[in-house]
Order: C-alpha cells, then structure tokens, then sequence
C-alpha cells in the first residue's frame, strides 16, 4: 500500500503504512523530540544547578523594576491556555465516553502530553506565577527556567502545526501565530529581566 499523501518523509513507524499493522500519528514525528527536548532541557539543567543557587542572592539581583507581574501574567496565561486546550480535547471526550480523538488517532491509551502538561508543567507554571507575586526568592530560580520551556515548547507546537499545514492537514496554519505570540512576548520579557 502506497503512503498517504505528505507521509512519505516519515520513515515507516509514523505512516499509515507503519509495519506494526496499525496507523501512528504523522504529527508530532520529529517535532515531538524538540517539545520533550524543551522540557527536559529546562528541568534538568534547573536540577544540576539547583544545588549551586542561592535563591535569596538571585532574588536580590532582580530590582524593583523587574517585570515580576508581567512575567507572573504570562505564566498564568500559559498555564490556563494550555490547560483549556487539552481539556477543551479531554471534557467533552469524557462526556461521551470515548477516548479523544488525537489518542484514538495514535493508538494509545493516553495522551502522555496531556499527562506530562496537566500533572507537572502546567501547575508549575501557576505555582511559579503566585510565587513571584509574594515574591518568594525560590521564583526567581524558578520563573526563567519556565519561561525557557514554554517559548522552546510553545515554539514546538507552533511548528507542529504548521508542518501539518504544509503536509496538507485540514489545520489553520493561523493558530500557529495563537502559538508564536505569548512565545515572543516570553522571550522579550525574559530577556527584559535578565537586564534588569
């Protein structure tokens, strides 16, 4: 059986003619790698150097005029999009009592990026944000090291979606742009914070 149109890129595993006799997901192949990437990257390198930080004289750094509120925003607004997001997939799933069709589509059990984002980034994203709005050192640490993950991971969906765009997947390309805006704005306010 010939591939699926805008499949023959992909080695066999993630075509429809996939050699373990059941379709895989097309979307997500390669760019699923740069989206765990981020968030392993962003964990762990806080993990390593955890030990080496003083969360109080790296609080003291940052001065009055640190976006603290604006980076506490974002953070919420990430949170609370992605949350809405994959629940806006996952409710509506549960009402009718079948699994939702992303993970119906991959033949799994699960979503593991709703898992990963619903059970650990996403309340470490609202965690962060009301940390820096008491302003508790530890947020200082903790805050960056976010905004890092979420342009690397918001820049991962938004190029998922626009490879499903080009590769001819019924998708507006212009939610990729949904995705690239609060990445953009991370960026400009980390970068603002690290000025400061």
């Amino acid at each position: 059986m010939p591939a699926p149109a805008g499949t023959a890129g992909y080695p066999p595993v993630f075509r429809q003619d996939s050699p373990l006799g059941r379709p895989l997901p097309v979307r997500g192949a390669a760019d699923g790698f740069v989206y765990c990437g981020g968030l392993g990257f962003s964990f762990y390198a806080l993990v390593v150097n955890l030990p080496s930080l003083s969360p109080s004289e790296i609080a003291g750094r940052y001065g009055p005029r640190a976006p603290v509120k604006t980076v506490a925003v974002l953070l919420f607004l990430i949170a609370f999009g992605f949350a809405a997001l994959w629940l806006g997939e996952i409710v509506p799933a549960l009402v009718s009592g079948h699994a939702p069709k992303s993970v119906q589509d991959a033949g799994l059990f699960t979503s593991p990026v709703h898992v990963l984002d619903l059970s650990l980034l996403l309340p470490a994203f609202v965690i962060a944000a009301v940390m820096l709005l008491r302003r508790k050192p530890a947020a200082f640490i903790l805050a960056p090291v976010l905004m890092v993950a979420g342009i690397l991971i918001i820049v991962a969906v938004a190029g998922m979606v626009l490879a499903m765009a080009v590769r001819g997947f019924t998708i507006d390309a212009r939610i990729a742009a949904f995705f690239l805006a609060p990445a953009a704005g991370l960026v400009l306010v980390l970068v603002r914070c690290l000025r400061v």
